[in-house]
């Protein structure tokens, strides 16, 4: 090291990470842009309901009907409140909770499966 200049000391080259935990963090990743997208969906879908948006433009129809079918298990759950062509649906919130904790427990078992420092040596 010079004395009249700072120089920082080279970084030892540091080992890739084995092949098993670049697989994990791409799982860990796919399922949070699953679950990602479909709360987009679900949220637009709440959204539209929420400010009365006519179901004959293309782009409502287009959200309830991709939406339809993830919310049907929620149909009957509780009552939507309306008011003048508005609707809230409680349902699909619920729907969105209950997707997020799908996510979150699907990415942490994930992580307990297979955790990314590698096995503990017993």
């Amino acid at each position: 090291m010079n004395s009249d200049t700072w120089e920082r000391p080279a970084a030892a080259p540091q080992a890739a990470p084995p092949r098993w935990v670049l697989i994990l963090e791409r799982l860990t990743a796919a399922v949070w842009w699953i679950a990602g997208t479909v709360e987009i969906a679900i949220g637009l879908r709440i959204l539209l309901r929420a400010i009365g948006a006519n179901p004959e433009n293309p782009f409502a129809r287009l959200v309830y009907r991709a939406t339809s079918d993830m919310l049907e298990p929620f149909v009957g759950l509780t009552r939507n409140p309306q008011l003048d062509g508005m609707v809230l649906e409680i349902n699909a919130m619920i729907a969105l909770l209950v997707v997020a904790l799908i996510g979150w427990a699907v990415a942490r078992g994930l992580e307990l499966l297979f955790p990314p420092t590698g096995f503990p040596e017993i």
